[in-house]
């Protein structure tokens, strides 16, 4: 009868230590999902950003190109004004 008590005492114990496992469990359960969340929004933000900043390096490359070929133009001609003056 002593043992049966004792032996439903530590079930009681083994039981409490289960149900504050699951619980913590759970818990990191639910951090590893907002983690997962967090992680595909950041991913989601950086891939919006490479595609802002392909967008933003073609613009450039269309500026720039105009301008090195107006310079180019320009010292061309300039050379072409000083061989004529030689």
């Amino acid at each position: 009868s002593k043992q049966i008590v004792e032996l439903n005492s530590i079930l009681d114990d083994t039981s409490q230590e289960l149900d504050t496992l699951e619980s913590e469990i759970e818990r990191f359960g639910t951090t590893l999902e907002d983690a997962s969340t967090q992680i595909n929004t950041n991913v989601e933000s950086i891939s919006s950003s490479v595609d802002t900043i392909k967008e933003a390096s073609t613009q450039l490359n269309s500026l720039l190109f105009p301008i090195v070929a107006s310079i180019g133009i320009i010292v061309a001609l300039q050379i072409a004004i000083l061989a004529r003056r030689r």
